[in-house]
């Protein structure tokens, strides 16, 4: 059966981040919100509602840059990115704090350093937005979504770098360790993923905590984005 497409994005993204984080965020508890530089159907309802949902929950949300080295791997190129897509701080709702300094902030057990960017190391967590849909470069449970989001594109340009530099199955295994390691770093509050359709429809909106980005959840989403996905769909490279 066709897939029915929600409604109102913007309020399906405020429910969801309301009902699955309200058990995590505490009163003042600032958010860097990934905003990035892919294709999403109704990114700025999307972002807007989760921003708003945060705000509702007592967190200071604000929104980086997380596209790895994408806009030129400069700040001010990452930024005109965002706004080139019409994600402006108007329209989020929200301060953007773009900067490609980065911070060490976990490694794997196998050795893998994991970066967050100035602003977003400086949070007391962060929440990548992302769009969930197979990739053309590795196969995976899980594959482009917030996940990958939190482990290449909040790492800028050293995150994208070491994960970009290896071959498929290496590069699937490091996207699962290094959200492991986020987790136990203790700054990952979760993500929300989108789901759209092949004719690029959004179909569902979930939010997850942080036991359950690259988990099941995470990877249950996967499989349905999977079996959505068209011919000559437009498959994600970042």
């Amino acid at each position: 059966p066709t897939p029915v497409p929600v409604a109102d994005v913007r309020a399906a993204a405020h429910a969801d981040v309301v009902a699955r984080l309200a058990g995590s965020v505490t009163k003042g508890m600032t958010v860097a919100v990934g905003g990035g530089s892919r294709g999403l159907t109704h990114r700025i309802e999307l972002m807007s509602g989760v921003i708003a949902g945060l705000r509702e929950l007592g967190a200071e949300p604000f929104v980086v840059p997380a596209m790895g080295s994408h806009g030129g791997a400069t700040a001010e190129g990452q930024r005109k990115m965002l706004e080139s897509l019409g994600m402006t701080e108007e329209a989020l709702g929200a301060e953007i704090r773009a900067t490609m300094d980065t911070v060490e902030v976990a490694r794997t057990p196998g050795g893998m350093p994991l970066y967050l960017d100035r602003h977003a190391a400086g949070a007391d967590r962060i929440l990548p937005v992302n769009r969930v849909k197979p990739h053309t470069c590795f196969k995976g449970p899980i594959e482009s979504g917030p996940t990958k989001m939190a482990v290449v594109g909040f790492g800028k340009q050293p995150g994208a770098a070491q994960i970009h530099a290896c071959g498929p199955v290496e590069m699937r295994d490091r996207i699962l360790a290094g959200i492991d390691a986020l987790r136990s770093s203790g700054r990952l509050l979760g993500g929300v993923g989108s789901v759209e359709s092949a004719s690029g429809a959004v179909v569902k909106v979930q939010a997850f905590d942080s036991q359950q980005i690259g988990r099941d959840p995470e990877r249950e989403l996967t499989d349905y984005a999977r079996e959505l996905a068209g011919p000559g769909q437009d498959l994600a490279l970042q």
